[in-house]
């Protein structure tokens, strides 16, 4: 009991202690949960369900097929998925996250609110993954101060994104692009690994407290330089 406290409580950066519990003598690290977390016999057998109820169209199978060549030749790659809420944005992320997982390939995966990571097994927010914090509205004055991940607080974390081959973020036009670029530098250009965004622009856009038309533009990902 006190091993799956103490799991649940590293992901809000407390800790037993805090509550006058004590700490449990053996705790893995996160890479190595996450390497025994998923079957890759069950995996198999879950991306075969998902082809059988949910064919992919041509586009989608084609989509499907470049994206798992690159992820078994460790290409380093970075997708956009575009389409409309309904278009099966998520059962292609999904059945991409079970071919690899069936391969036993490190795959993580996040959203960029957590209504979004629920729609799947596992996820986290954008700002829990990569160890952004999320701040309050008065707090949110200083630009430059906003982004800043506290990842190499957590050297846990970063040993678990640097073995990880393949990330989805969905959502992920939602997020500031700030997080986009940090992360990008953190995690070294995602050298050897293949980076699945999905997106529809026309839903929600960065939340700028107050913001104009024009700072909420500047906040999403189209101006980057990257």
């Amino acid at each position: 009991m006190l091993h799956n406290l103490s799991l649940k409580l590293k992901d809000s950066d407390k800790k037993l202690s805090d509550y006058g519990l004590p700490e449990p003598e053996e705790n893995e690290t996160e890479l190595q949960r996450a390497l025994i977390e998923y079957d890759p016999q069950q995996q198999t057998h879950l991306l075969q369900h998902l082809n059988e109820t949910t064919p992919n169209t041509v586009e989608q199978h084609e989509i499907f097929n470049q994206i798992m060549d690159s992820i078994y030749n460790k290409n380093t790659s970075l997708y956009f998925i575009q389409g409309m809420g309904g278009s099966g944005k998520t059962t292609l992320a999904k059945k991409i996250l079970a071919a690899s997982r069936s391969n036993e390939i490190l795959c993580l995966g996040c959203a960029s609110t957590g209504l979004a990571a629920t729609n799947y097994d596992n996820f986290d927010t954008a700002h829990g993954l990569f160890k952004f914090p999320v701040t309050d509205e008065e707090d949110d004055e200083d630009e430059n101060d906003k982004c800043l991940s506290k990842l190499y607080e957590h050297p846990e974390r970063i040993e678990l994104l640097q073995q990880a081959q393949v990330i989805v973020w969905d959502e992920f036009p939602s997020n500031n692009r700030k997080i986009f670029e940090s992360v990008y530098h953190i995690m070294n250009e995602f050298q050897g690994k293949v980076i699945i965004y999905m997106e529809d622009f026309r839903q929600i856009a960065p939340v700028i407290t107050n913001g104009d038309r024009q700072q909420i533009v500047n906040a999403s990902i189209k101006p980057t330089s990257l």
